[in-house]
């Protein structure tokens, strides 16, 4: 699960330094804006099950 963090934080770093070069009301912007709701997406997804499963493992 770290792993899979690691990655999306990557493309979220990634993502955020295209959004320097593109131009507001281009496909290329559109892309971007669908990716950046698939990357917030996967970050709460991921984040919030390895913050539970990490806090379960604790209490076992």
């Amino acid at each position: 699960m770290p792993l899979l963090l690691a990655v999306v934080i990557v493309m979220g770093l990634l993502l955020a330094f295209s959004f320097l070069f593109l131009q507001p009301g281009t496909a290329a912007y559109v892309i971007a804006l669908v990716d950046l709701i698939l990357v917030v997406g996967c970050l709460v997804t991921f984040g919030g099950t390895y913050w539970y499963c990490t806090k379960r493992a604790m209490n076992d």
